[in-house]
């Protein structure tokens, strides 16, 4: 298979690896280290939770200090235009 660098969902993918425990899944592996900060996407001080859902062709990370019923401290909600999750619509940080 070849590579498109022009095409956004081929860079993507090289960031991501197959899992050693779960064979034909992807896993994500991260460098350095998660940083609080102030820019829209960063996680805000005091976060210790990060949760993600999915439903049908949205994607909603919420960002907590307390656990995972503790404080909601930012949610960032990924809407695609449809439930395969392959084209970006809006991006939307509260």
């Amino acid at each position: 298979m070849s590579i498109d660098q022009l095409n956004i969902k081929d860079r993507e993918f090289q960031k991501y690896v197959e899992s050693p425990t779960r064979p034909g899944k992807t896993a994500v592996e991260v460098f350095g280290s998660l940083s609080a900060g102030d820019g829209p996407f960063d996680p805000p001080v005091g976060t210790d939770y990060i949760g993600r859902s999915v439903a049908s062709n949205v994607e909603t990370y919420l960002y907590k200090s307390g656990g995972e019923f503790g404080t909601l401290l930012k949610t960032i909600t990924v809407t695609y235009v449809a439930a395969d999750l392959e084209e970006l619509l809006k991006v939307e940080v509260s």
